[in-house]
């Protein structure tokens, strides 16, 4: 075999090695919050990016991202944040380990304002959950009709499915959407505050067993 052909060989053997997955990470998005789990794939590099309005985790051959003004990421292995047009972005690149992309959904924000202490959890068929504490400007409460998710923030407002933005501070917000009720809330007031909203669907039960009786008596 000719010298030439073995420094092919060798030349192709170590691109081959390049791209050989090295960690496990998660592939995953999330809106309203700071943090997802999903299923796992492997390859060389975990990433991790939080924009104002989701989170999303995932794999990646490359050693860099771009930020909404397509820079660069500059570092590996660290959360780097950026605000760009008033809005504040979290990404991180790593490869020290596998699911290793955790410096930005677990480090506090800037301080641009007060810093409160939060409930991040995620729930299906509730009012409510509890679970880690986080720290963020703002705490959310995101309900769907089939799950309910609490986090923390740095932006005032979440997203309603149909794109609109929450308009208030510190209250529950409720929207119908294509016959779907959806109830948010982002505060500000003290750590923990996003309690305004779990107990409305409650409050509305025990307001039509009330009724019902009244509602027969009317009937007769």
């Amino acid at each position: 075999m000719s010298p030439n052909m073995i420094a092919v060989i060798v030349l192709f053997a170590t691109l081959l090695g390049s791209v050989e997955p090295t960690v496990s990470c998660y592939t995953c998005n999330e809106r309203n919050a700071n943090d997802c789990t999903g299923p796992i794939s492997q390859c060389n590099y975990c990433t991790y990016v939080r924009t104002p309005y989701d989170v999303t985790r995932a794999c990646a051959i490359s050693s860099f991202l771009f930020f909404p003004d397509n820079s660069m990421t500059t570092t590996i292995n660290q959360c780097e944040r950026k605000r760009i047009n008033g809005q504040e972005y979290a990404v991180e690149v790593c490869n020290s380990g596998s699911f290793c992309d955790t410096h930005c959904n677990s480090a506090s924000p800037p301080a641009n304002g007060q810093i409160v202490s939060c409930t991040t959890c995620h729930a299906s068929n509730v009012n409510d959950c509890t679970g880690p504490t986080c720290q963020g400007n703002y705490c959310t409460y995101v309900r769907t009709p089939y799950d309910v998710t609490r986090s923390c923030s740095v932006s005032s407002f979440v997203v309603y499915p149909d794109q609109s933005v929450t308009a208030t501070l510190n209250q529950c917000e409720r929207k119908t959407i294509n016959g779907q009720e959806y109830a948010m809330e982002v505060c500000n007031s003290g750590s923990f505050c996003d309690t305004q909203c779990n107990s409305v669907s409650l409050l509305s039960t025990v307001f039509s067993f009330l009724l019902l009786p009244v509602m027969y008596l009317i009937k007769c």
